[in-house]
């Protein structure tokens, strides 16, 4: 008890309650908690992020950031954020559609087909011009 910050054990029948201080004083204790409370608190977002997913919500953000919470303590959690990140990146650098990269269905650019911008009777005066 050299020190200000050593508390003694309690006494009680046993020894028993000594052991368990000892090992919560030597960290193990703590850590443990600490590690338990990473996994309650990020398990719960993650899964109401998940729920969020069929909800209405902010699910893509959510599950992230469960997946960050649980990362600061868990190997796993942290691998499966960076995939989700370098999907997300994929995802974003994605060119847009319409630039020719998609093909057009069969039929869309016909002159029989109707083309965006035309009203009905232009339809109609496209046909039979065609017939």
């Amino acid at each position: 008890m050299n020190n200000k910050n050593d508390i003694p054990p309690p006494a009680s029948a046993g020894g028993r309650t000594a052991r368990m201080f000892k090992w919560f004083r030597d960290g193990v204790g703590v850590r443990q908690v600490k590690r338990l409370m990473v996994a309650v608190i990020g398990g719960t977002v993650t899964l109401l992020g998940i729920a969020l997913i069929v909800l209405p919500g902010p699910a893509f953000i959510v599950i992230p950031i469960g997946l960050a919470i649980l990362a600061t303590e868990f190997l796993w959690a942290k691998r499966l954020l960076r995939k989700a990140r370098d999907m997300a990146s994929r995802l974003q650098n994605k060119p847009p559609a319409g630039d020719g990269s998609t093909p057009m269905p069969p039929g869309a650019g016909d002159a029989d087909g109707p083309t965006a911008g035309q009203s009905n009777a232009d339809r109609r005066e496209t046909r039979k011009g065609n017939r």
